[in-house]
């Protein structure tokens, strides 16, 4: 299984709007999508966030949104199933190659790596936090 469904619990303070992952009002807006796209949830008040979740302190302004389906992927899972995905679809697969250059040119992609030479249609990077270097 690569999805491992928890629930989900976000919450903050009714006093204030703070912003969240680059989101004014965080909260607030979870909350609009969940009700726009019909995501299944629970708006809890501060006693309530409480009783089911003790392991936490709660102010008595907060407010909580629970969605009982979240949870997390598995990312080395995932990264396993898209790769063997994509070698089922014709895709040759090639890690640990430090790419010294590359060109585009009549429709073509072409790779200089520390291996060799590859040529392709399609190309893609999946550097990590050495894309800058690219």
């Amino acid at each position: 299984n690569l999805l491992f469904q928890c629930g989900g619990l976000i919450f903050g303070s009714t006093r204030s709007t703070n912003a969240a992952h680059g989101i004014e009002d965080f909260l607030q807006s979870t909350i609009d999508v969940a009700r726009t796209y019909a995501v299944g949830h629970e708006i809890l008040d501060a006693e309530e966030l409480g009783r089911r979740f003790p392991q936490f302190k709660f102010d008595t302004d907060d407010l909580g949104y629970y969605e009982p389906e979240a949870g997390f992927l598995k990312p080395e899972g995932c990264l396993r199933a898209q790769l063997s995905e994509a070698q089922r679809m014709g895709a040759t697969i090639s890690t640990g190659n430090r790419v010294k250059a590359w060109h585009q040119h009549s429709g073509m992609v072409r790779l200089e790596t520390d291996r060799g030479d590859y040529e392709a249609k399609q190309v893609l990077f999946a550097a990590g936090p050495w894309v800058s270097e690219l």
